[in-house]
């Protein structure tokens, strides 16, 4: 059970580390559209 949590809690990590560079790509893509 302790290791589910600890995979569980590290996916969590990565999931939110590639939102934050989706969020840095798109701001990149608009600020060359513009």
């Amino acid at each position: 059970i302790e290791r589910q949590r600890t995979q569980r809690r590290r996916v969590e990590g990565m999931m939110s580390y590639l939102m934050a560079i989706l969020e840095d790509i798109l701001e990149r893509c608009v600020q060359v559209v513009e």
